[in-house]
């Protein structure tokens, strides 16, 4: 069967809460086919909208100051969630 699974932000906003999920995901895998969709990070959306009023606003400095925020909060999720050390140092360069 397949199974389309939604996951709010909440629900992956932490490292213990990701870890949940996969596992979740892991078991469901074995017997269907998964499709996953995944919300932003609590609190990322909110950022990201107050990075469009900064720009609108031509406040590049607090556009950069919020963009350098969500980095940093998906590049601590990766250092706490991914145990394969070169996977993760592939991952954090990328953000």
């Amino acid at each position: 069967m397949r199974l389309v699974i939604k996951y709010g932000g909440t629900s992956i906003s932490s490292a213990k809460d990701i870890q949940a999920v996969a596992n979740h995901l892991n078991s469901l895998s074995k017997k269907n086919e998964i499709v996953v969709v995944c919300s932003a990070t609590s609190g990322t959306t909110d950022d990201l909208i107050e990075i469009s009023e900064s720009i609108k606003k031509e406040n590049k400095s607090k556009a950069e100051q919020l963009a350098s925020k969500i980095t940093n909060r998906h590049k601590q999720l990766a250092k706490q969630t991914i145990k394969k050390a070169d996977l993760r140092k592939k991952i954090i360069k990328k953000l």
